[in-house]
């Protein structure tokens, strides 16, 4: 005959889950469940923002290896602008337009090119840093556009703009002179625009600034460019 221990033992095995144990484990699944949620959130948040770092971080670079690969492309190009033969160099403050051996397109494996920069205002009120490639086909393609203001408009063959930087507070061209660099300041050897038509600058620097702070990664974009031009410009040559 069963105890009465042993009866009510078998009575409580019987009994089962009561409902606040029930509703006490379900609390506990859903804190848990919420933790987990909310530290799986702050992981996505945290990837999303070092991504989007890392994009802008490798776009800035991709900038300015193309800046630095078009600028120090120039070549020492002659063209008959006005009564005589000038090299062909117009740079201003906020456009510039050169004959580069380096294409967008098509790297250092095409042909030269006849290179557009110019700053433009868009629809919100940012800045833009544009360039647009034309054919370089020899001093006479040059004849059409001798001055900054100056249009090529629909020219044959000419490529898409391609837009090196957006949203920007300004994009400012400045170009080293032939002065003294031992001078006491170095600063006053750039200037913003280049009216020597009988020379090249030294130097060519470009400086974009955001209209927003980075907010870490890398700084605005500042980049110098010399120009190697070891040869005469005034010498005659075949293009």
């Amino acid at each position: 005959m069963p105890t009465a221990l042993s009866v009510a033992t078998t009575k409580t095995a019987q009994r089962g889950v009561t409902l606040i144990e029930l509703m006490i484990a379900v609390s506990i699944t859903a804190v848990i469940t919420v933790g987990l949620l909310f530290a799986l959130r702050t992981s996505i948040v945290a990837y999303e923002k070092t991504s989007d770092r890392l994009h802008s971080n490798r776009q800035q670079l991709s900038r300015n290896q193309i800046l630095s690969r078009e600028l120090g492309g120039v070549m020492p190009v002659m063209s008959p602008c006005g009564t005589s033969n000038v090299p062909y160099f117009f740079g201003a403050s906020d456009s510039l337009r050169i004959v580069s051996s380096y294409s967008i397109a098509e790297g250092f494996r095409g042909y030269p090119q006849i290179l557009d920069f110019e700053t433009r205002r868009t629809s919100s009120g940012a800045l833009q840093l544009v360039v647009t490639e034309y054919p370089y086909t020899g001093p006479a393609s040059t004849a059409s556009l001798c001055a900054p203001s100056s249009s090529l408009g629909s020219s044959e063959g000419a490529a898409e703009p391609f837009v090196l930087a957006d949203d920007l507070l300004s994009s400012t061209f400045s170009y080293r002179g032939n002065s003294n660099p031992l001078a006491a300041k170095l600063e006053a050897n750039w200037a913003t625009d280049w009216k020597n038509s009988n020379t090249l600058p030294l130097a060519i620097r470009v400086e974009l600034k955001p209209r927003t702070a980075p907010g870490g990664g890398l700084p605005a974009v500042n980049v110098t460019v010399p120009l190697h031009v070891d040869r005469d410009i005034f010498r005659s040559y075949t293009d």
